[in-house]
């Protein structure tokens, strides 16, 4: 095990891919893509050559933004793409129709830059990280863009200091074309990795023993692959995520044992919640912020086992039903198709909108102090058994059917829409 520190020094270099059209035929069409949009294609001229040069000049004349920054040229039917120092691409070729062949790419040289994970110079003691290895970002604003993809990495533990101001991963809805992710196009999305991935076993974000209080980093993105336990724990998120709309901090996890522990997060902390369709699996989600200052928000594809929260303003919904729900504080607005097996609400407020497509939306709940609010949503939805101890309740009666009431002796409060 080694501790790797993100320096960012390494140079920039342009990426160079090559393909050989291998065999001609007049009913072939001939393309190249990139990120499987097609941007150059051609049919006929007679020889290989004739092709390739027809194919660099379609491309060299398109204006699609994936094409930007990519230069090609052709000898002897060989297409040799040249891209901006530092901006790495995927270009792939085709053909149909006919008995034309094409070679496959290769990329003799590859892009690196000071954005690159797989670049040495950019990491302490000139080696690129490795399963079981500890990685720092720190007293640094240099952003972690390229080479995001490190799934067959393993172990790892990540520090992510709050004196770490750049950003770690890609905006999905615009598309990088400067090497440092300054200059995007938004007509386009992002093709590329967009996530961190690697398997981490413990991640801490925004941990800071000085005095003063350093913004954090704007833009995190990590995608978990471990296939085993992990523990996250967000210290403290920057005041307000880099893009626009978004959280902060970006988490997916694949493991029932992945554990996160929001202590405070201003600019919000998602859970599959970035990209519509994404999934993640967590065993615990952990908000201990007393505050309404943070804010934990989860997709509908997330898996989830356990929550509680003492504090936030926050929102969850998941794949299917959560097994526990512990609310002690703050807001929770039950939200998606999942149902909940147990709630209980000891204090803060719950807003329970949840309907699932069948079964009951709230299996057992447990009032035992604070709000249980179910008029934000009129749809018909069962809460199986309500044990009502302290607290209030409100829901519309006509929406919501208790199969189930049991309550204390004593002074209670009802109200109704």
């Amino acid at each position: 095990m080694a501790t790797r520190i993100w320096t960012a020094l390494a140079r920039l270099v342009a990426q160079i891919s090559s393909v050989t059209i291998t065999a001609y035929d007049a009913a072939t069409t001939y393309s190249l893509r990139v990120g499987g949009v097609t941007i150059a294609s051609a049919i006929g001229g007679g020889t290989v050559t004739a092709v390739a040069a027809a194919l660099v000049s379609a491309w060299n004349g398109s204006t699609h933004a994936y094409r930007t920054g990519i230069t090609l040229s052709n000898a002897a039917g060989v297409i040799t793409a040249t891209g901006t120092a530092g901006i790495p691409f995927t270009l792939t070729a085709g053909v149909s129709g006919g008995a034309g062949t094409v070679g496959a790419v290769s990329t003799p040289t590859a892009a690196v830059s000071p954005y690159h994970f797989n670049a040495a110079e950019n990491w302490s003691g000139q080696a690129v990280p490795v399963s079981g290895d500890v990685l720092i970002f720190a007293d640094s604003d240099v952003p972690l863009l390229w080479a995001l993809d490190q799934s067959a990495l393993d172990n790892l533990t990540v520090e992510i200091k709050q004196t770490y101001t750049g950003r770690i991963g890609l905006h999905r809805g615009e598309f990088a074309i400067s090497a440092n992710g300054e200059t995007v196009v938004d007509t386009v999305p992002e093709y590329r990795t967009t996530y961190l991935r690697a398997g981490m076993a413990t991640v801490r974000i925004g941990e800071h023993d000085g005095v003063a209080e350093p913004a954090g980093a704007a833009r995190v993105k990590l995608d978990n692959t471990r296939a085993g336990a992990s523990l996250t724990t967000v210290y403290r998120t920057a005041p307000v995520g880099r893009d626009a709309g978004l959280p902060a901090v970006r988490l997916l996890a694949a493991h029932a044992l992945a554990v996160l522990e929001v202590r405070s997060a201003q600019g919000a902390v998602a859970v599959a919640a970035d990209e519509p369709g994404e999934t993640s699996t967590f065993g615990t989600i952990r908000i201990s912020d007393e505050t309404e200052v943070s804010r934990v928000l989860t997709g509908d594809g997330l898996t989830l086992t356990t929550w509680t929260q003492q504090g936030g303003r926050n929102r969850l919904q998941s794949a299917a039903a959560v097994t526990t729900v512990t609310v002690n504080g703050g807001e929770l607005e039950l939200n998606g198709q999942q149902g909940v097996t147990t709630l209980n609400v000891n204090g803060g407020a719950v807003f329970a909108e949840n309907v699932p497509s069948s079964g009951a939306a709230l299996t057992t709940v447990n009032l035992n102090g604070g709000t249980l609010d179910g008029l934000g949503a009129s749809d018909a939805r069962t809460w199986s058994t309500v044990n009502f101890n302290l607290g209030t309740l409100r829901l519309d009666g006509a929406a919501v059917t208790i199969t189930t009431w049991n309550e204390a002796a004593g002074v209670r409060t009802y109200q109704a829409a």
